[in-house]
């Protein structure tokens, strides 16, 4: 697995801001062991693309985190167009304004999507904020913005499944710390919980299936047991 930024071609010759490969696994429904297919992800912004190695980084794990979490959920031009949407999210101080994602697979599948001002809905809660990204009936994208103090309190949901990328290190889940870059999955009736005891705001790249229906969260009392906290996948450079 491997990325590298600034160094392919596009289509109409422009360059990528970024390129990455990346292997998707999941289990076979047979029960065959694993069906894994091999990604290129590429992502062609109109301007130049000057946000930083910190947001380069995220923008790579994030890409990797996504394509895992919804290929096979949703359409691979839905998967695309997440992607283009935290991409978008990501660039926007850097004045991107047209971003295409294109997935190729070792298949030979190409699918491709053009985000252009996509406009982010902000949400104001008790624990900071959540940036809706994408959403269709099956899917919500979502950033989870934990204010400095605050906490996501102990929840489970009855019928959505989440996956959970940590954006930022600082965080503590189920009362441990989470490193960035750590991905976790919570089935229907898992108990979880996020505290921030920093000073900044933190945050997390979170997938619903189906998308956030705030009557399916159910929030419990302090001391409740809480799911393990192991990872399910790790995503670092």
């Amino acid at each position: 697995m491997g990325a590298s930024f600034g160094i392919e071609t596009g289509r109409q010759g422009r360059a990528a801001a970024f390129c990455a490969n990346h292997r998707f696994c999941r289990p076979d429904p047979a029960g065959a062991g694993l069906l894994c297919a091999d990604f290129d992800v590429s992502i062609f912004a109109d301007g130049t693309w000057d946000a930083g190695p910190s947001a380069e980084a995220e923008l790579r794990v994030g890409a990797r985190f996504l394509l895992d979490a919804g290929y096979g959920v949703v359409a691979p031009r839905a998967v695309a167009r997440m992607i283009g949407c935290f991409a978008f999210a990501a660039g926007a101080a850097a004045g991107q304004r047209v971003l295409d994602v294109t997935l190729r697979n070792d298949r030979g599948l190409i699918t491709a999507d053009r985000v252009r001002r996509p406009t982010f809905r902000v949400e104001r809660n008790g624990f900071g904020a959540v940036h809706v990204l994408f959403e269709t009936a099956a899917l919500g994208l979502y950033v989870l913005e934990v204010a400095p103090g605050a906490a996501i309190p102990p929840h489970f949901h009855r019928l959505m499944q989440e996956e959970e990328l940590v954006l930022d290190d600082g965080l503590l889940l189920q009362g441990r710390p989470a490193r960035a870059g750590d991905a976790f999955a919570w089935p229907a009736g898992a108990v979880h919980e996020y505290r921030n005891p920093g000073e900044a705001p933190r945050r997390i790249l979170c997938v619903d299936r189906p998308k956030f229906i705030p009557e399916d969260e159910v929030v419990v009392a302090e001391g409740a047991e809480l799911a393990p906290a192991e990872p399910a996948r790790t995503y670092r450079d």
